[in-house]
């Protein structure tokens, strides 16, 4: 578990995992959803996510994803205000947090791959500055207004 910035969450783990879950606020505002495979895609949207998005296209090394930055941007002027939670499940592009909260919004992001966990770590610490490896329990009860929603 990382934490960027002054109050946003990296999670090396499924969004589904019990320890994400027990982090995420009793209501988040947007839930970006763009899982690598099909097999990946999830069954529910969590009662707790206000809005949604989902896409589905298989991850490219050499993809540009600077149309998937703005349509990002987009979702966010769309269906959250300043001071808003976005919970990302999965992270197509490390350059979204950065986006996130430019937006001013805080994020929790959940995703399995070490590999994008470490170039969005690499990406904020460029751009923003802090990133900082605590253990979950570090984090403490603030986030837990009431019990998660299973996924």
């Amino acid at each position: 578990m990382w934490k960027i910035g002054n109050d946003n969450y990296l999670y090396y783990g499924a969004a589904t995992s019990a320890d994400f879950q027990k982090l995420l606020p009793q209501k988040f505002a947007l839930l970006p959803i763009s899982p690598p495979s099909r097999g990946d895609w999830p069954q529910l949207v969590p009662q707790n996510a206000i809005s949604a998005a989902s896409a589905f296209t298989p991850y490219q090394e050499d993809q540009d994803l600077t149309l998937l930055r703005e349509i990002m941007e987009r979702y966010i002027q769309l269906y959250t205000a300043a001071g808003d939670t976005v919970a990302l499940s999965f992270l197509p592009d490390p350059a979204i947090l950065p986006l996130i909260e430019r937006l001013e919004c805080r994020f929790f992001c959940a995703d399995p791959d070490s590999k994008r966990c470490d170039a969005a770590i690499t990406v904020w610490t460029t751009l923003k500055g802090t990133a900082e490896k605590i253990k979950i329990r570090q984090i403490g009860k603030k986030h837990l207004s009431s019990p998660a929603l299973a996924w």
